[in-house]
């Protein structure tokens, strides 16, 4: 796919925010000061993490998938198309993900707070079971672990984003339906303590999976404003032109020589 038509800064809609220090110090600063999660934002957190040996972002989207096909009674038929593009549109999105990542190498909150407020004391998540208390800058921990690759643009919220279209598009509605419970105590982080009650996620459209499959790896500690919406817009952006080019292969409408879809 042509990079240049998936990335925000082709069309100069990137935010050079993240990348001056002092005016992503005082984004952060705020999260620094609002230190306490709720429960159910703990939750959310978790919940969208699809870390290491789990079905990742993808595969939990593929799931997503499975769920539409029994609420629709798709056939086998309609299954294979609706795969074909989705299993497309992720493979898609993590090339565009990680050419940004590599080439913008952007530092992640745990760095930023750390470097600015190292020295200074400030009210945060002590780690788990401790809650919010007073400690050094130089101490502060997001609520998720840190992936070791860089923040910008964010792998959640552009899977989230392309997958959240490809189903729109396929499916030709934006009701979603889904909902997932969360037992109390089920929490990898502080298991046994949250949430102290059972929490209910509903999702009434797949827009409404996707922002907030974005919004929690803010809520993790570990993106950027900026990182999760310019992600979200390169997700659409590759479920469009995927769905697009899936189209012409359904009806016959596409080149018959391979070559010719990816120019």
């Amino acid at each position: 796919m042509e990079q240049e038509r998936l990335h925000p800064e082709a069309t100069g809609e990137l935010s050079n925010l993240l990348y001056d220090l002092c005016l992503a110090a005082k984004i952060i600063s705020r999260q620094v000061r609002r230190a306490g999660l709720t429960d159910e934002q703990k939750v959310i957190a978790e919940y969208w993490a699809d870390g290491p040996g789990s079905e990742l972002p993808p595969g939990h989207w593929m799931r997503f998938a499975e769920f539409c096909s029994r609420r629709d009674a798709l056939g086998v038929d309609s299954d294979v198309k609706l795969y074909f593009l989705l299993a497309n549109a992720m493979l898609d999105a993590s090339v565009a993900v990680w050419d940004r990542k590599i080439h913008f190498d952007a530092v992640r909150p745990i760095s930023l707070v750390r470097h600015t407020y190292g020295g200074q004391q400030v009210q945060a998540w002590g780690g788990p079971y401790q809650g919010t208390r007073a400690l050094d800058g130089s101490q502060w921990r997001p609520y998720l672990s840190t992936p070791a690759f860089a923040e910008y643009p964010s792998g959640h919220s552009t899977f989230s984003a392309a997958g959240a279209d490809v189903l729109h598009l396929f499916t030709g509605r934006s009701d979603f339906g889904a909902t997932v419970v969360v037992p109390a105590g089920a929490s990898h982080v502080e298991p046994g303590a949250v949430p102290a009650h059972d929490v209910v996620l509903h999702w009434a459209t797949f827009d409404d999976a996707a922002d907030q499959a974005g919004f929690s790896r803010r809520l993790g500690g570990i993106h950027f404003v900026t990182g999760d919406l310019d992600g979200r817009l390169v997700g659409r952006r590759v479920a469009a032109r995927v769905v697009g080019r899936g189209r012409d292969l359904f009806t016959g409408l596409a080149s018959s020589s391979p070559a010719a879809l990816f120019r």
